[in-house]
């Protein structure tokens, strides 16, 4: 997938250390960014396609839920 698309995204205009809380810190103002951005469609499948699913909030999902996703799908 080409990254093309990073130049739209929202949390490139606002700074990254809300999009990686330190524990028990909410997720909630990265994620609503996340839900106003563009791109944020891309930015979970690129996650998601790289295995990015240790650190941070893409694509308005925690790592914790991208985990998620991907054991659902590879259960599928």
């Amino acid at each position: 997938m080409s990254d093309g698309w990073r130049s739209w995204a929202l949390c490139a205009e606002t700074g990254g250390a809300a999009f990686f809380p330190e524990g028990g810190e909410p997720s909630g103002p990265a994620k609503s960014i996340c839900r106003a951005c563009p791109v944020k469609d891309a930015c979970l499948t690129d996650a998601l396609e790289t295995g990015d699913v240790e650190f941070g909030v893409r694509g308005a999902l925690t790592a914790k839920e991208r985990r998620a996703m991907l054991k659902r799908r590879n259960a599928a």
